[in-house]
């Protein structure tokens, strides 16, 4: 799981494309993905980090981040896969606010 907490408005995951036996591979063309944009945006990407940044700054919860690539570096596609769970939790308490009722 990512946890991504209110207090930092952005945040970089780097995927780490490995073969079967464990050594650094290249995919041929990937995208990534938010299940929910409104809990968590997709706000732009440089080689295979991706900048995730808060949809919607009241928002708290989980939702699904995925990498989706092709493995086939010729012609065909094999696709490749990773979905992660991410957390948004509110951020550490700052001010005190009273309310009259």
């Amino acid at each position: 799981m990512i946890d991504f907490n209110q207090d930092k408005p952005t945040i970089y995951v780097t995927a780490e494309v490995k073969d079967a036996q464990g050594n650094p591979a290249q995919v041929q063309s990937f995208r990534w993905e938010s299940s929910n944009p409104d809990l968590v945006t997709v706000a732009g990407q440089d080689g295979l980090t991706v900048v995730l940044q808060h949809g919607n700054r009241n928002s708290t919860g989980i939702c699904q981040l995925s990498f989706i690539a092709d493995a086939d570096l010729g012609e065909g596609v094999v696709p490749l896969s990773r979905t992660e769970d991410v957390n948004v939790s509110a951020g550490q308490g700052a001010t005190i606010n009273f309310q009259v009722q």
